[in-house]
């Protein structure tokens, strides 16, 4: 008796989930059909019939996989705030991590894109700053900079001179 009790307060507890989620199901596959060129809106209309951005998102992700980087991106710029979770979430879908993550952080801030490697995985690539210099987390020290770089041949036979730059 008790197992029972247990057992139909567990499926009421589910029920309104449930509910909410087969409501809003096929919403955002449907407007992705209706128009596959407004993705961001698809997703939107999945959320606005009661899916989270992982359901509408996966449900974009089963009807054309083949454009996994736009459906990616277009989930992290309607839920900026979850974009690490969207990145994950579609890994677990099938993206490949560099895709997701590079789709994923097309749609964010520069400030804000080295969170979306790390969620599935991978390193940040670096950035160039203003002045065409390559950044990247951490910190540096001992940088060498090699100025009048390999003026060598690079054909066939003989090689090259080599470096003939100077350290400064």
């Amino acid at each position: 008796m008790r197992k029972s009790l247990l057992g139909i307060l567990l499926a009421a507890t589910l029920l309104p989930t449930t509910a909410v989620y087969a409501a809003g199901e096929g919403a955002a596959k449907a407007a992705y059909e209706a128009n596959k060129s407004d993705v961001k809106a698809a997703i939107q209309k999945g959320i606005d019939a009661g899916l989270s951005v992982e359901q509408a998102m996966a449900e974009l992700l089963e009807s054309d996989p083949t454009n996994a980087s736009a459906i990616v991106a277009a989930a992290v710029a309607v839920a900026p705030n979850r974009a690490a979770a969207i990145t994950a979430f579609a890994v677990s879908k099938g993206v490949t991590p560099a895709v997701a993550a590079n789709a994923a952080a097309s749609a964010l801030p520069p400030a804000q894109r080295a969170a979306v490697y790390t969620a599935v995985g991978l390193t940040p690539p670096a950035t160039q700053n203003q002045g065409g210099l390559l950044s990247g987390g951490g910190t540096t020290s001992g940088t060498t900079v090699i100025s009048n770089g390999n003026t060598g041949s690079t054909g066939g036979g003989g090689g090259g001179s080599g470096n003939t730059g100077t350290r400064s």
